[in-house]
């Protein structure tokens, strides 16, 4: 008789993790380009279209400008939502600008229309009107964008759609805004930008500074909106100059608009719904002893996503953080009389940033809100800040949760 034996098949079954998703991420996105060249003061090459095909908005959109020059040589430094000024003064100034529709990315380096070709895609400097770890001025540059659709971000614990600002306006409600997030701390993100009402379908993402302020030529102006947020609350400046706007790209530029008219929105995350995987914190100002001007970072990865902060010390903004921005320029003649030129300029690498912040030479601050925006409302100028940097990475966001091992036995009579 043909023997039987009898085989037990163990098997242990490990299900798939719950797909919650990573922490301390925000996210794959939507949309990412490769990198792609852009030449300032060059037609043809200043400008390009990144063609997202998203068929709706991107809630948020990351614009990078990487250095393909020494001495900041692989630094990605972040493009802004608005102009910090046009060719029409002959002091150098730099930087990337970009809006963004439904389907599309418009980005644009400086170009002379009419004026002055000093104009730069990537400009750092350490001068008698800035102060930072080098000078640099640079004609070509990579660039990279990056979209995701609100549907893909964790929902936004505070949203404000639809407020009416007007650049000019004698209605102090169109010029200066204050609403009230109520999170009792500081969000993890605030994102603000306006439907621009001459360019249907368009959107601009407001700075966190008045980059350059003009008043003594009435042909020269800035074409953006400065906002900052604290525990409790986001404020925003509009242009209260009766010629200003609230964005152009058509001189110094090339992005053929202009538009003094448009809708805010609001949208700010709770520190815990967007949770960062870095949170690091420091301080610049020429009255800060030490001063460092470099910031390691570790832990870093390659599809991060970075903001950085200056938070006010002292004034009537005490507390509230403003955005830097990659968008460096100046004016050598004051021209406001509470503060001409600012903000916090900076760029990064997986492994440190770098930091430029405005001098005293004449009243500019690294905390710059001109008297001509928002009617005076809140007008400060500080040359001291401490400065917030927050690091996500994209991926799966949440704490991954693995169910127990679950077992099984076959038996196999042969």
């Amino acid at each position: 008789m043909a023997e039987k034996r009898f085989y037990f098949i163990l098997h242990f079954i490990l299900l798939h993790m719950d797909a919650g998703q990573a922490a301390n991420s925000i996210g794959d996105p939507d949309y990412e380009s490769p990198w792609r060249p852009l030449r300032s003061q060059n037609p043809g090459k200043a400008s390009a279209v990144f063609k997202h095909k998203l068929g709706e908005v991107p809630l948020l959109v990351d614009v990078q400008v990487k250095s393909i020059e020494d001495p900041n040589l692989g630094l990605s430094f972040p493009a802004i939502g608005g102009c910090p000024r046009d060719d029409d003064i002959e002091e150098q100034y730099g930087g990337v600008i970009y809006i963004y529709n439904d389907e599309e990315i418009i980005v644009s380096a400086p170009i002379m229309k009419n004026e002055y070709d000093g104009g730069m895609a990537l400009y750092t400097a350490n001068n008698d009107y800035f102060a930072g770890p080098n000078n640099q001025s640079s004609h070509d540059v990579h660039v990279k964008t990056r979209a995701w659709k609100a549907a893909s971000l964790p929902a936004a614990d505070f949203n404000k759609l639809g407020i009416f600002v007007q650049a000019g306006s004698t209605d102090a409600n169109r010029v200066y805004i204050e609403e009230t997030h109520g999170f009792g701390e500081y969000p993890g993100l605030v994102r603000v930008r306006t439907e621009l009402l001459n360019k249907v379908g368009y959107f601009s993402d407001a700075v966190g500074a008045n980059i350059v302020t003009v008043t003594l030529d009435p042909y020269s102006k800035p074409g953006y909106i400065v906002y900052g947020f604290n525990e409790q609350n986001v404020r925003v400046w509009v242009s209260s100059d009766p010629e200003g706007i609230i964005f152009q790209g058509n001189d110094g530029w090339d992005i053929p608009t202009q538009t003094t008219d448009g809708y805010l929105e609001i949208h700010a995350w709770k520190a815990d719904t967007l949770p960062a995987v870095i949170e690091k914190h420091s301080q610049l100002g020429p009255n800060v002893v030490d001063e460092n001007f470099e910031m390691p970072l570790t832990g870093t990865a390659n599809d991060m996503f970075v903001q950085v902060w200056a938070e006010s010390l002292n004034g009537s903004n005490a507390g509230y953080r403003f955005p830097g921005s990659g968008s460096l320029a100046y004016t050598e003649t004051a021209q406001d009389a509470t503060c001409t030129y600012g903000g916090l300029v900076y760029g990064y690498t997986l492994d440190m940033l770098r930091f430029w912040r405005p001098t005293d030479t004449i009243n500019a601050g690294i905390i710059c809100i001109s008297n001509g925006f928002g009617q005076g409302n809140n007008s400060q100028r500080e040359v001291d800040a401490n400065v917030v940097v927050s690091v996500w990475t994209s991926g799966i966001r949440g704490t991954p949760e693995w169910e127990e091992i679950q077992y099984t036995c076959t038996h196999i009579v042969l």
